[in-house]
């Protein structure tokens, strides 16, 4: 006769964060030949009682952070152990696991619908620079596919970007000197989405300012080319690949000659719009503009965003990062600092750029003495719309410190999302867990380009 299943088990436990005080669950799916039993552990060690599909620990108390739990599974045909679920407990930012990688350059942070954290970063290998994808499992970081996404290329990868696609696994872009790569893991290895992207053939230098985006199964990615001849130009390139014909399609986005940095976003049509900001040469970055895409093909929507740029002391402009989305009315929304001191976020609306609240759109004003932005960041994705800024403030001794906050848009004004933390790296990768706790990853140490991933535990 045939021997009856042994214990299989189709959904794991999850990693559960609960604050100083309240309970917590963790729970199994697990199928074979009736009955199962089941046997949960923390630590290795047998909890007591602790036999059925769902656990709920005691109240818990600040010694149960990092307490890692696992169930073994069986019946008459044998046994089965689970990946382990970490507790953590208790309110503020946490790091998550030890460092992501040391060095690690570029980090991108990308959250599933379940959680499930994943960073993206390139690190010097076999005289190439290389791009790596680790998930947070059983506790630590551990490479998707075992080493470089691009182990066979002979170019080396530059400015990586990450994002979630339609089946919940990550996809991956980077770009080579050859042109724009695309890879999605299908859960056991990185496949290439079609060939090297470029729109001019051949290229006249290395694309950079990445961005990708999904639309529903397809896939939407938008670069810079520079374009020597006639003029030299910066050109937008904005490329969909059509997942039910695998192939490409797209050009440069017209009118638009001297981009410099871009960031991208979807409306409910699926059409792209390209906030970008142009180049003045020596005078630096110029004020943020968007172009966007319809059935009407593209065009500028309502001149600059923002308020006026200030030069700094040398008399030029600079850009300390911008972004664009869309509300849930429809409407794109531009948030961005380009001189330093000023955050601001604005809404087009009748066919104009209008400040999202107060006169200018500014909603974080610095001291011009004693601060200055050093980056933000926005997250992508979901209902809420939450930016992330660090800023260095110089301390009376002459001596600088560096804080990092998020703050949330609820639709009236802009509201602190956790505390202020002191923390500082050179990029930052903001996003939210599906319960809207922010998430960032960045590389935190100038000397040893150490990258980790920090939580708010609410």
């Amino acid at each position: 006769s045939t021997p009856p299943p042994v214990p299989s088990i189709t959904q794991q436990p999850q990693h559960v964060t609960v604050a100083v005080g309240a309970t917590a669950t963790f729970s199994i799916v697990a199928t074979g030949a009736l009955p199962l039993g089941y046997r949960w552990q923390r630590g290795g060690v047998d909890i007591p009682g602790a036999t059925a599909a769902t656990y709920t620990t005691p109240t818990t108390t600040s010694a149960d952070d990092g307490a890692v739990f696992r169930v073994i599974v069986s019946n008459a045909a044998g046994s089965v152990t689970s990946q382990t679920a970490t507790l953590t407990v208790g309110r503020g930012w946490r790091q998550i696991g030890a460092a992501v990688a040391t060095p690690g350059f570029d980090p991108t942070l990308a959250v599933d619908t379940n959680g499930v954290r994943y960073v993206s970063y390139t690190q010097a290998s076999a005289g190439f620079q290389r791009v790596f994808v680790k998930k947070f499992e059983n506790g630590a970081w551990t490479v998707l596919g075992g080493g470089a996404v691009n182990a066979a290329s002979n170019e080396s990868a530059r400015e990586n970007t990450l994002i979630i696609g339609p089946n919940n696994l990550p996809e991956l872009g980077w770009y080579e000197s050859t042109g724009v790569q695309v890879a999605r893991w299908n859960g056991a290895q990185w496949d290439k989405i079609g060939t090297d992207l470029l729109v001019n053939r051949p290229s006249d230098g290395t694309p950079r300012s990445l961005q990708m985006a999904r639309v529903g199964s397809d896939l939407i990615a938008a670069w810079i080319e520079f374009v020597a001849m006639p003029t030299p130009q910066q050109r937008i390139a904005v490329q969909r690949y059509d997942n039910a014909t695998g192939t490409w399609s797209g050009g440069f986005v017209p009118g638009v000659i001297d981009a410099k940095f871009i960031r991208l976003a979807i409306d409910s049509a699926g059409f792209p719009a390209i906030a970008y900001v142009p180049d003045r040469g020596i005078a630096g970055d110029g004020a943020i503009k968007v172009a966007r895409q319809s059935a009407a093909g593209w065009a500028v929507l309502g001149g600059d965003v923002g308020p006026v740029p200030v030069a700094n002391s040398s008399g030029v402009v600079a850009n300390y990062g911008f972004d664009i989305r869309y509300d849930s009315a429809g409407a794109p929304l531009v948030f961005g600092s380009v001189d330093g001191l000023r955050l601001f976020a604005f809404r087009y609306s009748a066919n104009a750029w209008q400040p999202l609240t107060g006169a200018d759109g500014v909603f974080v004003s610095l001291d011009p003495v004693t601060e200055s932005t050093a980056l933000m960041a926005f997250t992508r994705g979901g209902p809420a719309i939450t930016v992330a800024y660090a800023r260095q403030h110089r301390q009376n001794t002459g001596g600088l410190e560096f804080f990092t906050e998020f703050l949330n848009w609820n639709g009236v004004a802009w509201v602190p999302v956790g505390d202020t933390l002191r923390f500082f790296g050179r990029t930052l990768s903001p996003s939210l867990t599906p319960t809207g706790e922010p998430i960032f990853t960045a590389q935190a140490n100038s000397l040893t380009n150490e990258v980790v991933v920090q939580q708010f535990v609410p």
